[in-house]
């Protein structure tokens, strides 16, 4: 497992400031989305997902489970990117679906949450012992952008790019 930080903390921590001064700024007060997603964000996220009155988790779990492996077996992907990965729960499907077509993967996964996506990755490493984990700890514009300007990368033939869910409940 490899985890990347492409995170600034430093220019973060300055579009932090930015961000608060300009949303308590505007008529309607606001601040982006992405502050949510600390280890307590993350964890009442995923918490959010498993209620009954939250349908998009039960309903795109369904999808996946019905369609995983017409998925694999269609792109070819060895590569599998999720975006905003956090628990990687409903991914859970199409891993399944790469074991059971014997299709090696390398997983990247896209998470602001540090904490959630080491904790996601060491679960998933005690199921799939043979899957491939590069995560990042990035915004999706960071992650996206490396991964345009990756060259050589020996392991990947196709890239899939999922983003399940939503990132703000």
């Amino acid at each position: 497992m490899q985890i990347d930080y492409l995170l600034d903390f430093q220019a973060i921590e300055k579009d932090n400031i930015q961000d608060v001064i300009y949303g308590l700024n505007q008529k309607q007060k606001s601040i982006p989305a992405r502050y949510f997603y600390d280890q307590k964000g993350s964890q009442l996220f995923e918490d959010i997902c498993q209620l009954a009155e939250y349908y998009p988790t039960r309903t795109e779990a369904s999808i996946l489970r019905q369609y995983a492996q017409d998925i694999v077996s269609q792109t070819k992907a060895t590569e599998l990117v999720e975006l905003g990965s956090g628990s990687s729960t409903k991914t859970r499907y199409l891993f399944d679906a790469y074991q059971k077509l014997n299709i090696s993967l390398c997983y990247v996964p896209v998470d602001v949450s540090d904490s959630i996506l080491k904790a996601s990755a060491k679960d998933l490493l005690s199921d799939y012992s043979q899957l491939k984990i590069q995560g990042k700890v990035a915004t999706y514009s960071q992650a996206l952008q490396q991964l345009k300007n990756q060259k050589n990368n020996s392991f990947t033939d196709k890239r899939i790019i999922v983003f399940l869910g939503s990132s703000i409940g």
